[in-house]
Parts: C-alpha cells; sequence; structure tokens
C-alpha cells in the first residue's frame, strides 16, 4: 500500500484549501507539532498572521485569506461556530464599495478578544444563516442591507 504522507507535506495541503494559512490545532491534527510551526517560522517557511495561525510564505495576502485566517483563529482552528460577518461577509462576496474590516462572529462563549479581529458574539445564529464560500463560513446576506455603492453607475 502506499505511505501516508509526511506531515510537512499535508500542512501546505490544508492551508492551500484555506487561501494559504492554517491554524496550530490543524497542523496538529496532521502530526505537525508546535515546535515545527515555531521552527518554520524561524526560518521564513511560515509567517505568523496570529497568535495561532500562520500564512504560507507564497500565498498572496488577499481579503479572503485574511478573513480565512480570522475565523480560524477565533474559531480555534477547528472553525466551531467562527463566521465571517459584517465587513468581512461582504468582502468574502466581492462587494468592494464597503471598507475591508476583519469581522467574525462566534458563539455567547466565544472568546471575544483577538488582536486586530473584531469579534461579534451572538447567541441566535441560525443554521440557516451561515452559508460557506469555498469553504469558508460566512453570515448570509438574506435581509441584511448592503450598503449602496456611491460611485456613478
Amino acid at each position: 500500500g502506499r505511505r501516508p504522507a509526511h506531515p510537512a507535506r499535508r500542512g501546505p495541503a490544508l492551508a492551500a484549501a484555506q487561501h494559504g494559512v492554517v491554524h496550530a490545532a490543524q497542523a496538529a491534527g496532521v502530526g505537525i507539532a508546535p515546535r515545527n510551526l515555531r521552527y518554520a517560522e524561524s526560518r521564513g517557511g511560515l509567517i505568523r498572521i496570529h497568535s495561532r495561525v500562520w500564512r504560507m510564505p507564497g500565498a498572496p495576502v488577499t481579503p479572503t485569506q485574511q478573513i480565512w485566517g480570522a475565523v480560524l483563529q477565533v474559531g480555534g482552528g477547528t472553525g466551531g461556530d467562527a463566521v465571517a460577518s459584517h465587513e468581512s461577509c461582504f468582502a468574502a462576496r466581492g462587494i468592494s464599495h464597503v471598507p475591508f474590516e476583519l469581522v467574525v462572529s462566534t458563539g455567547v462563549h466565544g472568546n471575544q478578544h483577538h488582536e486586530a479581529i473584531r469579534v461579534h458574539r451572538f447567541g441566535d445564529l441560525l443554521p440557516d444563516m451561515v452559508e460557506h464560500l469555498d469553504g469558508l463560513p460566512v453570515t448570509t446576506i438574506a435581509g441584511v442591507e448592503v450598503p449602496k455603492d456611491p460611485s456613478p453607475e
């Protein structure tokens, strides 16, 4: 039979599905120890973007990548109940006339103290209020008033 991929190869594959970012818990889940993440960071093989989230150095920095990093950071790497919301929800959909900001919503018991991420805690976000855009959990915009584009038509 075929041997499973070495952990160092599984991390980049996981990150690729998330626009080049990976959470420490996800890395641990594929056999990459925290010390290996820190070592890779010290050698330029990873770039830390949040306390527990790293970016692959060749991955372009985009709003979607930044949103992925914020959702992973707030959701503890498992996603949990963390979803991109508010301005991040608009950016994930390509609505560019709304100023970009990293905003994540999480459950009432979620940690809302994350540097550079505005976190909202909710108790009433129902499953039908969340959808996935290429795997990224985002709030739906049904019933949300999207600010009008101020540019002339």
